[in-house]
């Protein structure tokens, strides 16, 4: 798994972390994004403890699913032995707290 900015995308099918806002805005530069390709097991943890999650649009998601979630995912990676994934999901979780800190909900904008 690899987290990417705005600059860093190549192409469109990527999921955006971002912070809620209404009304929504896509393709912020202060998002985070997950391209398809890499979202696997994110995917997998993610519909584990958020069973709504919309693939194709957006899902409200609180602190204590995200916490479910990266724990789940961190499982995954570590058993993997996967350092890469596992430094990418630490980038993520950094920002995802930043964000919970300031509001009670970050949002996954599916591709």
């Amino acid at each position: 798994m690899r987290i990417r900015t705005l600059k860093e995308l190549e192409g469109h099918d990527a999921f955006e972390f971002s912070i809620f806002q209404q009304p929504r805005i896509h393709w912020k530069e202060d998002s985070l994004y997950i391209m398809d390709d890499d979202m696997h097991e994110m995917y997998k943890s993610i519909v584990k403890f958020v069973p709504h999650f919309n693939y194709y649009g957006p899902t409200v998601i609180y602190f204590e699913e995200w916490s479910k979630i990266y724990h789940d995912v961190q499982e995954v990676f570590s058993i993997k032995q996967d350092l890469e994934s596992i430094e990418h999901l630490e980038v993520l979780n950094i920002w995802m707290q930043k964000n919970f800190s300031e509001a009670n909900c970050v949002e996954i904008l599916g591709i």
